[in-house]
């Protein structure tokens, strides 16, 4: 999830704005990525005198998480800068890729475990496995952590077949 302020004008997340000004990157990446712009159309997120509605701090949601279960503009909490408190929640239960197996594969961890021969082997496997693998940072992107869950997926059940 992103949520922040843009200083964007843009009918894709404001219908009733009558200029586009510094939107053609974020509308890109939005058309691109299949992005949900989660705020409410109706509601200003920056107070203004002009006629108008300003919206330019923006929550957007990838198509994994999807769109957010609420977001409102907390009027009753001031926030002190001349931008409103926005409030996000999002449906906390988790959700698999479509890619991921979910089938039954009858490991059984805690025999694995109470095996101290079998516990080291996979201990052992695991190691060699994995010292080569350089570590993630704070640095890499969404394609550089897929890879990783799916490399560990398979290196874990190459250890625990």
């Amino acid at each position: 999830m992103l949520v922040g302020d843009f200083n964007a004008h843009s009918a894709v997340w404001n219908p009733g704005t009558a200029t586009r000004r510094d939107a053609a990157v974020l509308e890109e990446l939005i058309e691109i990525y299949e992005l949900y712009v989660n705020n409410n159309p109706d509601v200003p997120t920056r107070p203004k005198v002009s006629p108008g509605l300003s919206i330019i701090d923006l929550a957007i949601t990838s198509p994994e998480m999807e769109a957010l279960s609420a977001w409102h503009v907390d009027s009753e909490h001031p926030s002190g800068s001349d931008h409103e408190l926005i409030v996000v929640e999002w449906d906390e239960q988790e959700r698999a890729p479509a890619d991921v197996s979910k089938k039954v594969t009858g490991w059984d961890i805690a025999g694995l475990l109470a095996d101290a021969e079998e516990s080291k082997k996979a201990a052992t496997t695991w190691k060699r496995e994995s010292e080569c693998r350089e570590w993630l940072t704070d640095r890499c992107g969404e394609a550089e952590i897929a890879e990783e869950a799916v490399w560990i997926q398979k290196t874990l059940s190459k250890v625990l077949d």
